[in-house]
C-alpha cells in the first residue's frame, strides 16, 4: 500500500543499498519515490502501466489514513525504464486514465496563471511549456484504439513521452502546478468523500470537465478527448447524483489548503452547480 509507515518500512529496508527500483504503477511508484529520498537514495522506475504522471514527477501520493492523502516531494527518479510490449499488455483502463491525468494540464495551468495573478504564485515559463508540450503529444492523436480497448506501440510511446514531460515539468516548477489545478482538488475530494469511485486519471478527467466550463475554456475539446478514449464514467458522472457531485465540487478546496484555483475566484451558488454538473453528466 501506499501509507506512511510503509514508506518508513521501505526506507530502512534500502539502508546500505545503492538504489531504490520500483516497478509497477502508481502506488509502488510513489512509495518507492518518497523511500527514496528518506534513505538518501537515486531511485530508477520501471512503469508497468501508464496511469498518471507520477512516472518522472519529484511528487508521491501518501495515504496519511483511510481517506486522508496527501501530495509531497519525493525523489524525482534519475532514470524511466518502459517495456512498451509490457505496457501495452496491461489493461486499457490504466492508458485512458493516463490521458486523463495529461489533459488536465490545460486545466492547470489555466489555475497556476489565476495564482499569479492573485500573487498567489509565479509562474514559470519553461516548466508550463513543458506542460504543454506534454498534453499536445496525445491530444494531436486518434484516441479511438483506447476507446476499442487497443493500446498501440506508437500511441503507448507518445503516452509514456507526455507523462514523463509532465513529471519534468514539476521538478522544473518545484511543484506540482503546471500539471495538478482544480481538477486534481475535485478527484482528491472524490477520494476522501466517495472512495473507490474510479481510477485518479479518471477522476480527473472528471474534474477537468468541471474546471472547464468554470474556466469559461473550451469544453468541447476536452470532451472529444474523454470521448475519444472511452471514459464513461467520467463523462456520467460515476453514477453519483448531481447534488452529491455538487457538495464534493465545492468541497474540493479543502483537499489542499492554500493552492488557488479557479473554484476560489468561480464558486456559483449551490443550485447552479448542480444544474452545470447535471448538464455534463446527462
Amino acid at each position: 500500500d501506499n501509507t506512511r509507515a510503509e514508506v518508513a518500512r521501505i526506507a530502512a529496508a534500502c539502508q546500505g543499498r545503492d538504489v531504490v527500483i520500483a516497478v509497477g504503477g502508481g502506488r509502488p511508484i510513489d512509495v518507492a519515490k518518497s523511500a527514496a529520498l528518506l534513505a538518501d537514495l537515486p531511485v530508477i522506475v520501471i512503469p508497468t502501466q501508464l496511469s498518471a504522471d507520477g512516472i518522472a514527477s519529484p511528487i508521491s501520493v501518501i495515504a496519511e489514513g483511510p481517506s486522508e492523502v496527501v501530495s509531497e516531494r519525493s525523489a524525482l527518479p534519475v532514470a524511466v525504464l518502459a517495456d512498451l510490449e509490457t505496457i501495452v499488455a496491461a489493461p486499457i483502463g490504466f492508458a485512458r486514465a493516463g490521458v486523463g491525468d495529461l489533459i488536465s494540464n490545460r486545466t492547470a495551468l489555466v489555475d497556476w496563471q489565476l495564482a499569479a495573478d492573485a500573487g498567489e504564485e509565479v509562474v514559470d515559463d519553461f516548466a508550463a511549456l513543458l506542460s504543454t508540450c506534454a498534453q499536445l503529444l496525445i491530444e494531436g492523436l486518434d484516441l479511438s484504439p483506447l476507446a476499442g480497448g487497443d493500446l498501440p506501440l506508437d500511441h503507448a510511446r507518445r503516452l509514456l513521452d507526455g507523462l514523463v514531460l509532465s513529471g519534468l515539468a514539476m521538478e522544473i516548477a518545484g511543484s506540482s502546478r503546471p500539471c495538478s489545478g482544480a481538477e486534481h482538488l475535485i478527484s482528491h475530494a472524490l477520494d476522501a468523500l466517495e472512495p473507490g469511485t474510479a481510477a485518479h486519471g479518471e477522476q480527473v478527467a472528471f474534474g477537468t470537465l468541471v474546471t472547464t466550463v468554470l474556466q469559461g475554456g473550451n469544453l468541447a475539446e476536452v470532451r472529444g478527448v474523454v470521448e475519444g478514449v472511452g471514459m464513461k464514467g467520467a463523462l456520467t458522472g460515476f453514477g453519483i447524483a448531481p447534488e452529491r457531485l455538487a457538495e464534493i465540487v465545492a468541497w474540493a478546496p479543502n483537499a489542499r489548503p492554500g493552492r488557488y484555483t479557479v473554484l476560489d475566484c468561480a464558486r456559483p451558488p449551490r443550485g447552479e452547480l448542480i444544474e452545470l454538473i447535471a448538464e455534463l453528466t446527462k
